[in-house]
Protein backbone atom coordinates (compact mmCIF):
# COMPACT_ATOMS: atom_id res chain seq x y z
CA UNK A 1 0.00 0.00 0.00
CA UNK A 2 1.08 3.54 -0.74
CA UNK A 3 1.03 6.11 2.04
CA UNK A 4 1.30 9.85 1.43
CA UNK A 5 4.67 11.20 2.57
CA UNK A 6 3.30 14.74 2.91
CA UNK A 7 0.27 14.37 5.21
CA UNK A 8 1.09 10.84 6.50
CA UNK A 9 -2.65 10.10 6.63
CA UNK A 10 -3.86 9.22 3.12
CA UNK A 11 -3.28 5.65 1.91
CA UNK A 12 -3.75 4.67 -1.75
CA UNK A 13 -4.10 1.35 -3.54
CA UNK A 14 -1.79 2.31 -6.42
CA UNK A 15 0.99 4.81 -6.88
CA UNK A 16 -1.05 6.57 -9.57
CA UNK A 17 -3.82 7.31 -7.06
CA UNK A 18 -1.23 8.54 -4.58
CA UNK A 19 0.18 10.94 -7.18
CA UNK A 20 -3.33 12.23 -7.90
CA UNK A 21 -3.89 12.82 -4.17
CA UNK A 22 -0.63 14.74 -3.78
CA UNK A 23 -1.49 16.89 -6.80
CA UNK A 24 -5.02 17.75 -5.62
CA UNK A 25 -4.28 18.24 -1.91
CA UNK A 26 -0.67 19.38 -1.57
CA UNK A 27 0.86 20.61 -4.85
CA UNK A 28 -0.47 24.18 -4.48
CA UNK A 29 0.59 24.55 -0.85
CA UNK A 30 3.19 27.24 -0.10
CA UNK A 31 6.42 25.55 0.96
CA UNK A 32 5.50 22.29 -0.80
CA UNK A 33 8.07 19.54 -0.06
CA UNK A 34 7.75 15.85 -0.82
CA UNK A 35 10.17 12.98 -0.18
CA UNK A 36 10.01 10.13 -2.69
CA UNK A 37 10.82 7.24 -0.28
CA UNK A 38 9.84 4.60 -2.86
CA UNK A 39 12.12 1.61 -2.14
CA UNK A 40 14.31 3.88 -0.03
CA UNK A 41 14.70 6.68 -2.62
CA UNK A 42 16.14 9.67 -0.66
CA UNK A 43 15.23 12.44 -3.13
CA UNK A 44 13.30 15.47 -1.88
CA UNK A 45 11.31 17.74 -4.19
CA UNK A 46 10.02 21.25 -3.60
CA UNK A 47 8.29 21.58 -6.99
CA UNK A 48 5.39 19.43 -8.12
CA UNK A 49 6.55 19.26 -11.76
CA UNK A 50 9.94 17.89 -10.74
CA UNK A 51 8.36 15.26 -8.51
CA UNK A 52 5.89 14.26 -11.24
CA UNK A 53 8.68 13.86 -13.85
CA UNK A 54 10.76 11.78 -11.42
CA UNK A 55 7.89 9.36 -10.77
CA UNK A 56 7.04 8.92 -14.47
CA UNK A 57 10.67 8.47 -15.48
CA UNK A 58 12.04 6.28 -12.69
CA UNK A 59 8.93 4.56 -11.32
CA UNK A 60 6.65 4.21 -14.36
CA UNK A 61 6.51 0.42 -13.94
CA UNK A 62 5.06 0.84 -10.44
CA UNK A 63 2.27 3.31 -11.23
CA UNK A 64 -0.55 0.75 -11.54
CA UNK A 65 0.83 -1.96 -9.26
CA UNK A 66 -0.82 -2.49 -5.89
CA UNK A 67 1.91 -4.56 -4.29
CA UNK A 68 3.18 -3.89 -0.80
CA UNK A 69 5.61 -1.19 -1.85
CA UNK A 70 6.57 1.14 0.91
CA UNK A 71 6.44 4.90 0.40
CA UNK A 72 6.55 5.83 4.05
CA UNK A 73 8.53 3.35 6.11
CA UNK A 74 5.61 2.88 8.51
CA UNK A 75 2.16 1.23 8.35
CA UNK A 76 3.10 -0.98 5.37
CA UNK A 77 0.97 -3.92 6.47
CA UNK A 78 -2.46 -2.45 5.64
CA UNK A 79 -4.82 -4.45 3.40
CA UNK A 80 -7.73 -3.39 1.27
CA UNK A 81 -10.26 -3.66 4.10
CA UNK A 82 -8.04 -1.45 6.26
CA UNK A 83 -8.08 1.22 3.56
CA UNK A 84 -11.85 1.14 3.15
CA UNK A 85 -12.50 1.31 6.90
CA UNK A 86 -9.74 3.85 7.48
CA UNK A 87 -10.74 6.18 10.29
CA UNK A 88 -8.73 9.15 11.52
CA UNK A 89 -9.66 8.33 15.11
CA UNK A 90 -8.16 4.83 15.03
CA UNK A 91 -4.76 3.73 16.21
CA UNK A 92 -3.47 3.78 12.62
CA UNK A 93 -2.89 7.50 12.97
CA UNK A 94 -1.69 7.21 16.54
CA UNK A 95 1.09 4.89 15.44
CA UNK A 96 2.30 7.47 12.92
CA UNK A 97 3.60 10.99 13.58
CA UNK A 98 1.61 13.08 16.03
CA UNK A 99 -0.96 15.28 14.32
CA UNK A 100 -2.31 18.46 15.86
CA UNK A 101 -5.97 18.67 14.81
CA UNK A 102 -6.12 22.41 15.46
CA UNK A 103 -3.13 23.00 13.18
CA UNK A 104 -4.82 20.91 10.49
CA UNK A 105 -7.99 22.96 10.75
CA UNK A 106 -6.05 26.23 10.58
CA UNK A 107 -4.03 25.02 7.57
CA UNK A 108 -7.18 23.84 5.80
CA UNK A 109 -8.92 27.17 6.41
CA UNK A 110 -5.87 29.02 5.12
CA UNK A 111 -5.79 26.91 1.96
CA UNK A 112 -9.50 27.53 1.39
CA UNK A 113 -8.96 31.27 1.84
CA UNK A 114 -6.05 31.30 -0.64
CA UNK A 115 -8.14 29.35 -3.16
CA UNK A 116 -11.04 31.79 -2.79
CA UNK A 117 -8.69 34.72 -3.22
CA UNK A 118 -7.55 33.27 -6.55
CA UNK A 119 -11.14 32.82 -7.69
CA UNK A 120 -11.99 36.36 -6.55
CA UNK A 121 -9.01 37.76 -8.45
CA UNK A 122 -10.10 35.87 -11.56
CA UNK A 123 -13.64 37.23 -11.60
CA UNK A 124 -12.55 40.79 -10.69
CA UNK A 125 -10.02 40.79 -13.55
CA UNK A 126 -12.73 39.46 -15.82
CA UNK A 127 -15.00 42.38 -14.96
CA UNK A 128 -12.24 44.99 -15.13
CA UNK A 129 -10.42 43.90 -18.28
CA UNK A 130 -13.40 42.81 -20.38
CA UNK A 131 -15.95 45.29 -19.01
CA UNK A 132 -18.64 42.68 -18.39
CA UNK A 133 -21.76 43.39 -16.37
CA UNK A 134 -22.51 41.92 -12.96
CA UNK A 135 -25.23 39.64 -14.37
CA UNK A 136 -22.73 38.24 -16.87
CA UNK A 137 -20.17 37.63 -14.11
CA UNK A 138 -22.75 35.75 -12.04
CA UNK A 139 -23.72 33.65 -15.07
CA UNK A 140 -20.06 32.68 -15.66
CA UNK A 141 -19.65 31.71 -12.00
CA UNK A 142 -22.79 29.54 -11.97
CA UNK A 143 -21.93 27.77 -15.22
CA UNK A 144 -18.33 27.16 -14.12
CA UNK A 145 -19.58 25.55 -10.91
CA UNK A 146 -21.88 23.31 -12.94
CA UNK A 147 -19.03 22.20 -15.24
CA UNK A 148 -16.71 21.44 -12.31
CA UNK A 149 -19.44 19.49 -10.51
CA UNK A 150 -20.16 17.41 -13.62
CA UNK A 151 -16.44 16.71 -14.05
CA UNK A 152 -16.14 15.55 -10.42
CA UNK A 153 -19.10 13.19 -10.88
CA UNK A 154 -17.43 11.72 -13.97
CA UNK A 155 -14.15 11.29 -12.09
CA UNK A 156 -15.99 9.62 -9.21
CA UNK A 157 -17.57 7.11 -11.61
CA UNK A 158 -14.19 6.29 -13.16
CA UNK A 159 -12.66 5.76 -9.72
CA UNK A 160 -15.45 3.37 -8.72
CA UNK A 161 -14.87 1.44 -11.93
CA UNK A 162 -11.12 1.22 -11.26
CA UNK A 163 -11.66 -0.14 -7.73
CA UNK A 164 -14.10 -2.75 -9.01
CA UNK A 165 -11.63 -3.83 -11.71
CA UNK A 166 -9.10 -4.44 -8.92
CA UNK A 167 -11.65 -6.66 -7.15
CA UNK A 168 -12.02 -4.16 -4.33
CA UNK A 169 -15.72 -4.43 -3.62
CA UNK A 170 -17.22 -3.16 -0.42
CA UNK A 171 -20.65 -2.01 0.54
CA UNK A 172 -19.29 1.14 2.15
CA UNK A 173 -17.27 3.31 -0.21
CA UNK A 174 -18.06 6.60 1.46
CA UNK A 175 -14.38 7.47 1.71
CA UNK A 176 -14.39 8.14 -2.05
CA UNK A 177 -17.27 10.58 -1.66
CA UNK A 178 -15.40 12.32 1.15
CA UNK A 179 -12.23 12.44 -0.95
CA UNK A 180 -13.98 14.06 -3.91
CA UNK A 181 -16.41 16.16 -1.91
CA UNK A 182 -14.67 19.45 -2.57
CA UNK A 183 -16.23 22.89 -2.42
CA UNK A 184 -16.98 24.25 -5.87
CA UNK A 185 -14.70 27.13 -6.98
CA UNK A 186 -17.32 29.90 -6.90
CA UNK A 187 -19.26 28.75 -3.84
CA UNK A 188 -19.80 31.83 -1.69
CA UNK A 189 -18.47 34.18 -4.40
CA UNK A 190 -21.25 34.17 -7.01
CA UNK A 191 -23.03 37.44 -6.23
CA UNK A 192 -21.53 40.88 -5.66
CA UNK A 193 -22.79 40.82 -2.06
CA UNK A 194 -20.97 37.55 -1.35
CA UNK A 195 -17.74 38.82 -2.89
CA UNK A 196 -17.86 42.07 -0.92
CA UNK A 197 -18.51 40.11 2.27
CA UNK A 198 -15.50 37.87 1.61
CA UNK A 199 -13.29 40.89 0.86
CA UNK A 200 -14.25 42.54 4.16
CA UNK A 201 -13.59 39.36 6.13
CA UNK A 202 -10.30 38.36 4.43
CA UNK A 203 -8.54 41.66 3.72
CA UNK A 204 -7.72 44.74 5.76
CA UNK A 205 -10.38 46.90 4.20
CA UNK A 206 -10.57 50.55 5.29
CA UNK A 207 -14.21 51.56 5.02
CA UNK A 208 -14.99 55.03 3.71
CA UNK A 209 -16.75 57.49 6.01
CA UNK A 210 -19.73 59.46 4.73
CA UNK A 211 -19.43 62.90 6.34
CA UNK A 212 -22.23 65.45 6.27
CA UNK A 213 -21.27 69.09 5.77
CA UNK A 214 -24.73 70.63 5.84
CA UNK A 215 -27.98 70.86 3.93
CA UNK A 216 -29.09 72.62 0.76
CA UNK A 217 -32.54 73.34 -0.71
CA UNK A 218 -33.66 70.95 -3.41
CA UNK A 219 -36.72 71.27 -5.66
CA UNK A 220 -38.42 68.00 -6.58
CA UNK A 221 -41.52 67.35 -8.63
CA UNK A 222 -44.13 65.02 -7.22
CA UNK A 223 -47.63 64.42 -8.65
CA UNK A 224 -47.28 67.43 -10.95
CA UNK A 225 -46.32 69.81 -8.14
CA UNK A 226 -42.98 71.31 -7.27
CA UNK A 227 -41.91 70.82 -3.67
CA UNK A 228 -39.04 72.37 -1.78
CA UNK A 229 -37.02 69.84 0.21
CA UNK A 230 -33.77 69.79 2.13
CA UNK A 231 -30.97 67.64 0.77
CA UNK A 232 -27.97 66.51 2.82
CA UNK A 233 -24.59 67.45 1.38
CA UNK A 234 -22.06 64.70 2.09
CA UNK A 235 -18.66 63.56 0.92
CA UNK A 236 -16.78 60.27 1.20
CA UNK A 237 -13.56 60.20 3.17
CA UNK A 238 -11.16 57.31 3.70
CA UNK A 239 -9.48 57.86 7.11
CA UNK A 240 -5.87 58.73 6.46
CA UNK A 241 -4.52 57.15 9.65
CA UNK A 242 -6.22 53.77 9.06
CA UNK A 243 -5.19 53.87 5.40
CA UNK A 244 -1.53 54.47 6.30
CA UNK A 245 -1.66 51.70 8.91
CA UNK A 246 -3.06 49.29 6.32
CA UNK A 247 -0.37 50.34 3.82
CA UNK A 248 2.42 49.71 6.33
CA UNK A 249 1.36 46.13 7.12
CA UNK A 250 3.64 45.01 4.30
CA UNK A 251 7.05 44.53 5.94
CA UNK A 252 9.02 45.54 2.85
CA UNK A 253 7.01 48.76 2.51
CA UNK A 254 7.35 49.61 6.20
CA UNK A 255 11.12 49.05 6.04
CA UNK A 256 11.35 51.45 3.08
CA UNK A 257 9.10 54.05 4.71
CA UNK A 258 10.87 54.23 8.07
CA UNK A 259 14.43 54.27 6.81
CA UNK A 260 16.47 57.42 7.30
CA UNK A 261 16.32 59.95 4.45
CA UNK A 262 19.18 60.01 1.96
CA UNK A 263 20.59 63.50 1.48
CA UNK A 264 22.21 64.16 -1.87
CA UNK A 265 25.88 65.21 -1.78
CA UNK A 266 27.31 68.52 -2.93
CA UNK A 267 24.04 70.37 -2.37
CA UNK A 268 22.16 68.89 -5.33
CA UNK A 269 18.39 69.10 -4.85
CA UNK A 270 16.97 65.78 -6.04
CA UNK A 271 14.40 65.12 -3.32
CA UNK A 272 12.11 66.93 -0.86
CA UNK A 273 14.56 66.30 1.98
CA UNK A 274 16.99 68.71 0.35
CA UNK A 275 14.53 71.60 0.49
CA UNK A 276 14.23 74.30 3.14
CA UNK A 277 10.80 73.16 4.34
CA UNK A 278 12.14 69.79 5.45
CA UNK A 279 15.24 71.32 7.05
CA UNK A 280 13.29 73.91 9.06
CA UNK A 281 10.08 72.00 9.88
CA UNK A 282 9.86 71.35 13.62
CA UNK A 283 8.62 67.77 13.26
CA UNK A 284 11.21 66.72 10.67
CA UNK A 285 14.02 68.36 12.65
CA UNK A 286 12.97 66.36 15.71
CA UNK A 287 12.38 63.07 13.83
CA UNK A 288 13.79 63.00 10.33
CA UNK A 289 12.13 59.65 9.45
CA UNK A 290 8.62 60.95 10.18
CA UNK A 291 6.11 60.40 7.42
CA UNK A 292 6.34 63.00 4.66
CA UNK A 293 2.90 63.27 3.08
CA UNK A 294 2.22 64.76 -0.33
CA UNK A 295 -1.40 65.73 -1.07
CA UNK A 296 -2.82 65.92 -4.58
CA UNK A 297 -6.15 67.39 -5.59
CA UNK A 298 -7.89 67.74 -8.92
CA UNK A 299 -11.39 68.02 -10.34
CA UNK A 300 -12.97 65.20 -12.29
CA UNK A 301 -15.80 65.64 -14.78
CA UNK A 302 -17.89 62.46 -14.83
CA UNK A 303 -20.20 63.62 -17.66
CA UNK A 304 -19.59 65.01 -21.14
CA UNK A 305 -17.25 67.99 -20.59
CA UNK A 306 -18.40 69.64 -23.87
CA UNK A 307 -22.13 69.72 -23.09
CA UNK A 308 -23.99 72.69 -21.65
CA UNK A 309 -24.34 70.79 -18.36
CA UNK A 310 -20.56 70.59 -17.91
CA UNK A 311 -19.58 71.33 -14.35
CA UNK A 312 -22.91 70.32 -12.83
CA UNK A 313 -21.67 66.89 -11.76
CA UNK A 314 -17.99 67.72 -11.36
CA UNK A 315 -16.38 66.13 -8.31
CA UNK A 316 -13.08 66.73 -6.55
CA UNK A 317 -10.71 63.91 -5.65
CA UNK A 318 -7.95 63.99 -3.03
CA UNK A 319 -5.02 61.60 -3.15
CA UNK A 320 -2.04 61.23 -0.88
CA UNK A 321 1.44 59.81 -1.29
CA UNK A 322 4.12 58.91 1.25
CA UNK A 323 7.24 60.73 0.10
CA UNK A 324 9.28 58.56 2.49
CA UNK A 325 9.12 55.81 -0.16
CA UNK A 326 12.10 55.54 -2.50
CA UNK A 327 11.83 57.89 -5.48
CA UNK A 328 11.52 55.00 -7.95
CA UNK A 329 8.24 53.84 -6.33
CA UNK A 330 6.46 57.15 -5.75
CA UNK A 331 4.96 57.52 -9.22
CA UNK A 332 3.49 54.01 -9.31
CA UNK A 333 -0.27 53.68 -9.00
CA UNK A 334 -0.26 51.31 -5.95
CA UNK A 335 1.68 53.97 -4.02
CA UNK A 336 -0.83 56.75 -4.81
CA UNK A 337 -3.79 56.21 -2.48
CA UNK A 338 -7.19 57.82 -2.64
CA UNK A 339 -8.20 59.96 0.31
CA UNK A 340 -11.51 61.67 -0.40
CA UNK A 341 -14.17 62.23 -3.06
CA UNK A 342 -16.09 65.46 -2.67
CA UNK A 343 -18.38 67.84 -4.51
CA UNK A 344 -16.92 70.85 -2.76
CA UNK A 345 -13.65 71.60 -1.05
CA UNK A 346 -14.02 70.36 2.54
CA UNK A 347 -10.72 70.13 4.39
CA UNK A 348 -11.70 69.87 8.07
CA UNK A 349 -11.57 66.04 8.14
CA UNK A 350 -8.17 65.94 6.42
CA UNK A 351 -6.86 68.61 8.77
CA UNK A 352 -7.97 66.51 11.78
CA UNK A 353 -5.92 63.50 10.65
CA UNK A 354 -2.89 65.67 9.85
CA UNK A 355 -3.08 67.24 13.33
CA UNK A 356 -3.20 63.77 14.91
CA UNK A 357 -0.19 62.62 12.87
CA UNK A 358 1.80 65.70 13.86
CA UNK A 359 1.39 64.78 17.55
CA UNK A 360 1.94 61.05 16.96
CA UNK A 361 -0.46 58.16 16.43
CA UNK A 362 -0.05 54.67 17.86
CA UNK A 363 -0.27 52.09 15.06
CA UNK A 364 -0.08 48.30 15.10
CA UNK A 365 2.34 47.44 12.30
CA UNK A 366 3.04 43.73 11.79
CA UNK A 367 2.07 42.97 15.38
CA UNK A 368 4.19 45.74 16.93
CA UNK A 369 2.75 48.91 18.45
CA UNK A 370 4.73 52.03 17.63
CA UNK A 371 4.20 55.77 17.55
CA UNK A 372 4.09 57.16 14.01
CA UNK A 373 4.38 60.86 13.25
CA UNK A 374 3.97 62.70 9.97
CA UNK A 375 3.08 65.97 8.29
CA UNK A 376 2.11 67.29 4.87
CA UNK A 377 5.27 68.48 3.16
CA UNK A 378 3.83 69.37 -0.28
CA UNK A 379 0.59 69.89 -2.15
CA UNK A 380 0.31 69.07 -5.85
CA UNK A 381 -2.41 70.32 -8.19
CA UNK A 382 -3.18 72.54 -11.13
CA UNK A 383 -3.78 76.29 -10.79
CA UNK A 384 -7.49 76.02 -10.02
CA UNK A 385 -6.98 73.24 -7.45
CA UNK A 386 -4.09 75.03 -5.75
CA UNK A 387 -6.00 78.31 -5.54
CA UNK A 388 -9.03 76.60 -4.03
CA UNK A 389 -6.90 74.57 -1.59
CA UNK A 390 -5.03 77.65 -0.37
CA UNK A 391 -8.08 79.92 -0.22
CA UNK A 392 -7.31 82.16 -3.22
CA UNK A 393 -9.73 83.18 -5.94
CA UNK A 394 -10.46 80.06 -8.02
CA UNK A 395 -10.88 81.61 -11.45
CA UNK A 396 -7.75 83.48 -12.54
CA UNK A 397 -9.04 84.93 -15.82
CA UNK A 398 -10.01 88.29 -14.30
CA UNK A 399 -7.71 88.25 -11.29
CA UNK A 400 -5.45 91.21 -10.62
CA UNK A 401 -2.62 88.97 -9.40
CA UNK A 402 -2.87 85.69 -11.28
CA UNK A 403 0.12 83.72 -9.99
CA UNK A 404 -0.11 81.61 -6.83
CA UNK A 405 3.68 81.77 -6.33
CA UNK A 406 4.25 85.52 -6.52
CA UNK A 407 2.43 88.85 -6.52
CA UNK A 408 2.92 89.75 -10.17
CA UNK A 409 0.21 91.56 -12.14
CA UNK A 410 -0.97 90.79 -15.65
CA UNK A 411 1.10 93.65 -17.15
CA UNK A 412 4.25 92.50 -15.35
CA UNK A 413 3.75 88.96 -16.67
CA UNK A 414 3.95 90.29 -20.24
CA UNK A 415 7.22 92.20 -19.83
CA UNK A 416 9.22 90.56 -17.02
CA UNK A 417 10.44 87.00 -17.23
CA UNK A 418 12.87 86.45 -14.35
CA UNK A 419 12.22 85.54 -10.73
CA UNK A 420 14.19 88.47 -9.34
CA UNK A 421 11.61 90.94 -10.68
CA UNK A 422 8.78 89.56 -8.55
CA UNK A 423 7.92 89.27 -4.85
CA UNK A 424 7.16 85.75 -3.69
CA UNK A 425 3.99 84.95 -1.69
CA UNK A 426 4.58 83.79 1.89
Amino acid sequence: MWKCAVCSVFVAVTLRLLIAHIYMKHSQNPGFMCRCNVDGCPRIYTKWNSYYRHVHRELAQLLDQHDNHNVEQENNDLNADDIINYDLSTDAVADGPEINENDDVVEENRQNTVQKQRVLKYIMNLKEMHKIRETCAEFIAIQTNAIVKQHMETLKGKLFGLLQSLNIIHTDLEFIDELLEEELPFDGLITAYQRNKFIRSSFRVVEAEVISVGQAPHISRRMGKHQMQREDITFSYIPMIQSIQQFLQNEQISDCVFQKPLFSPLGFMCDLVNGTIFKHHDLFVEKNNALRIVLYYDDLEICNPLSKQAGTHKIGVFYYLLATLPISYRSRLPAIRILSIIKRNVLDRIKTDLDSLSHGVEMNINGRNQIVKGAAIAFVGDTLASHEFCGFKIGVGFSFQKCRECECTYDDMQTKFHERFFTARY
